[in-house]
């Protein structure tokens, strides 16, 4: 009997399968209208206006001054951060602030292990100001291996671009960055 009501159930099984394979293939799919292509972007960078910048739609991008009208703090923000030694050198709020987080951070670490492993609990210290800046330089060093490696393959990846575009166009001599 067991035999019959498995083999069955194979059956049943192996029709419902079928019925629902053969009803999606009966089902009729949407037709889709085509849709137009898109025409390419043609890049012209015009540096008299700031593009984007407009707060309501259909208005015009605000026209850039001269240089002398900014402040300077302003060209400061395109500028690379301060390492640790820089700040360490010039004491200022950013270096308190760098170093309450990392600490911070360290704390945090160092409290979960303590957690997990009470047995650990007189090892484990929390940092020292001097052990909190020597972290901030391993990932200073970290960082900056990794960001000019980063800056090496965006110029290969442009002056292949720029090779490329000149031997379309002949626009563009090669070997020039593409910015």
């Amino acid at each position: 009997y067991n035999e019959y009501k498995s083999y069955l159930s194979m059956v049943l099984s192996l029709i419902v399968r079928r019925s629902i394979s053969t009803t999606r293939c009966l089902v009729a799919k949407p037709v889709l209208p085509a849709v137009a292509r898109k025409q390419p972007r043609v890049c012209k960078p015009d540096f008299t206006k700031c593009q984007g910048a407009a707060v309501l739609e259909g208005e015009e991008d605000p026209v850039l001054g001269p240089d002398e009208d900014y402040p300077d703090w302003l060209w400061a923000l395109a500028d690379r951060p301060k390492t640790i030694d820089e700040h360490i050198k010039k004491p200022d709020k950013d270096l308190f602030n760098k170093m309450r987080y990392v600490k911070k951070m360290m704390n945090k670490r160092i409290m979960k292990l303590r957690h997990r492993h009470p047995e650990l609990a007189k090892e484990l210290a929390f940092p020292s100001d001097e052990e909190v800046i020597d972290r901030i330089r391993q990932y200073e060093q970290m960082r900056a291996g990794q960001d000019a490696a980063k800056n090496e393959f965006i110029l290969s990846i442009r002056n292949r671009a720029a090779e490329e575009i000149a031997a379309r166009k002949g626009g563009i001599e090669p070997g020039r960055n593409l910015r």
